[in-house]
């Protein structure tokens, strides 16, 4: 108990900070963070921040940054497995953030960033309250992750199953600006409809740290914070750390839920894409 695994990709975060709104042919001022945090990585760290036992099967460069990320992941107790022999460098994800907060994701991920089945799977054993969290690539590589790990309950993130797999998954995560490019946003509650259907227990929407949306086949419900701070960047990983974290204690959905709504609220204060441990 108390153990997850996290299985996606992972990428270092650069956040530029417009002085000014976007605009077409204009020349912008703007202060540039880097930030060695991103993805899997985020979530499985903000775990062991959580004092959960994080396990990150993914794939890192060799390069500084990704030695970087392990060495920190490393000194919270949390373990990595990566096979890094197939990327010349740590992927970057960019945000740019203008003046009114106003955030657009700019990042081209090819396949090859996401860990595949030739890498194989660490023998690792969990038990049948531990979670695994999945960006889930293809129904191959999940079901030989299913084989591998098979007490664990299955959560997927940023990802949408195939149908005959759906039961074997206990609920989906979404970032809604990730969501939103996916399904048109009026389909949006058809869509949580059918995917419930075909054998899904439960799918949340995480917007900005603010709202979460709830849908289950008791239909649809939505959980807010009336107050949100300006740097939204990070609130999903922070929100699925802390919701995960919570269900793998012992905690139902709707109180892990608002555990994580609470936190990813709290950290929509920070310009930090990653957890500290004063933070709590």
């Amino acid at each position: 108990m108390n153990r997850v695994i996290v299985i996606g990709n992972s990428y270092r975060t650069e956040i530029i900070r417009l002085k000014d709104s976007l605009s077409a042919n204009k020349a912008l001022s703007a202060g540039i963070s880097d930030n060695h945090y991103g993805g899997a990585y985020s979530i499985a760290y903000n775990l062991a921040v959580l004092d959960t036992d994080s396990y990150l099967i993914t794939r890192l460069s060799y390069d500084a940054t990704s030695v970087e990320m392990i060495v920190n992941l490393d000194k919270l107790n949390g373990m990595v497995y990566a096979n890094n022999s197939v990327l010349p460098k740590t992927p970057s994800k960019v945000y740019l953030v203008d003046k009114y907060n106003k955030t657009i994701a700019l990042d081209d991920f090819s396949f090859n960033v996401y860990p595949g089945v030739e890498d194989g799977f660490p023998v690792l054993s969990f038990e049948e309250d531990d979670y695994g969290l999945i960006r889930y690539v293809n129904t191959n590589y999940f079901l030989k992750a299913v084989a591998s790990y098979p007490n664990l309950r299955w959560i997927c993130y940023n990802s949408i199953p195939e149908s005959k797999v759906l039961n074997l998954v206990e609920g989906i995560v979404f970032d809604y600006d990730y969501l939103i490019k996916t399904v048109n946003e009026r389909d949006v509650p058809a869509t949580c409809s059918e995917l419930i259907k075909h054998g899904l227990k439960w799918i949340l929407i995480v917007e900005d740290g603010q709202f979460v949306s709830h849908y289950d086949y008791a239909g649809f419900h939505q959980y807010r914070r009336e107050e949100q701070g300006e740097y939204p960047v990070g609130c999903f990983e922070a929100f699925l750390a802390m919701l995960t974290a919570c269900l793998s204690n012992g905690y139902d959905l709707i109180s892990a839920v608002n555990h994580g709504l609470n936190l990813a609220n709290d950290f929509s204060y920070q310009e930090s894409v990653v957890l500290k441990k004063e933070f709590f």
